[in-house]
């Protein structure tokens, strides 16, 4: 009990919205099943969900996501290479946040008012960047893995770097699917030229999944996730639930719960080259719509 205290106190450094810019995550098939991937995780976004997840996968992706009137916007790109034993990831993250608007008084001097009104001298994009290098190893039915995350921040009027780790598990037998991922388990510190330090909240994620046939050619994979958030708010839990018919590995629906929040989304599958869209409606400022696509070699 006393060790559990010492580390929820360590964890509680990290501020509840300092990483907000990963939060999005990476992926339309995912996205589309509430983002309840932990326990799946085998495709081209599948270290981000869980470092553990991609064992088996030779495959290249890219996503492009665009939320609330195109005034966000998202970019993955990734490889992952290896076989059934091993395999090693490389991704690159990207998310731009434009019409950021700096004004002027003409006259500085004088408040504001009728005859002295705020004039437009630059609409600014802030950019992050996130560098995923990742590294997973396979035992019988156990995989376990980590990512390397080295990160920088352009927020316009100041900028910061910064460095994380991740850790992850996954256990198939048969059907069922099982994922634990630690994110941000070093609080992945970030320093900014202001001189200030940031530390990103750790938080926990757990999974099951199965893997079911479904109606002759056709599959049934429901999936069920449960993360804990070690903020500063000591009992801050959020539940996930997604599912996937997927038929004859040819055309996938989906559709699933983030919290409250409902997504859903469509998949294709000819030869080596995926194709996967996600619609999120119901989120807070506004729709959210994400494609990607993806190469398997």
């Amino acid at each position: 009990m006393c060790w559990f205290l010492i580390l929820t106190a360590i964890f509680n450094i990290g501020t509840k919205y300092a990483r907000d810019f990963l939060d999005p995550g990476f992926g339309a098939r995912a996205l589309a099943m509430g983002s309840a991937f932990v326990a799946i995780a085998d495709d081209a976004s599948g270290f981000y969900w869980n470092p553990a997840g991609h064992l088996g996968v030779r495959v290249a992706g890219l996503m492009h996501g665009v939320d609330y009137n195109n005034l966000i916007q998202y970019d993955y790109l990734s490889l992952i290479l290896g076989d059934d034993r091993s395999s090693i990831g490389l991704a690159l993250y990207n998310l731009r946040v434009g019409g950021i608007k700096f004004t002027t008084l003409p006259d500085t001097n004088t408040q504001v008012g009728p005859e002295n009104r705020p004039e437009i001298t630059s609409t600014e994009t802030a950019l992050d960047y996130v560098l995923y290098l990742n590294r997973a190893l396979n035992r019988n039915e156990i995989s376990w893995g980590g990512n390397l995350k080295l990160i920088y921040r352009d927020l316009v009027v100041i900028k910061g770097y910064g460095i994380g780790c991740d850790l992850g598990l996954r256990l198939r037998k048969r059907n069922l699917m099982a994922g634990l991922a630690l994110k941000d388990l070093v609080l992945s510190p970030i320093y900014y030229s202001s001189g200030r330090w940031e530390y990103l909240s750790p938080y926990l994620s757990f999974g099951l999944g199965l893997n079911l046939p479904f109606y002759g050619p056709g599959r049934l994979t429901p999936t069920f996730q449960f993360d804990k958030f070690f903020d500063e708010t000591l009992y801050s839990f959020q539940g996930r639930v997604g599912i996937e018919y997927e038929f004859r590995d040819l055309v996938a629906l989906r559709t699933g719960f983030k919290g409250t929040l409902f997504s859903l989304g469509v998949g294709f599958h000819y030869r080596q080259f995926l194709l996967d869209y996600a619609f999120l409606p119901s989120h807070p400022l506004g729709s959210c719509h994400k494609i990607s696509g993806g190469v398997i070699f």
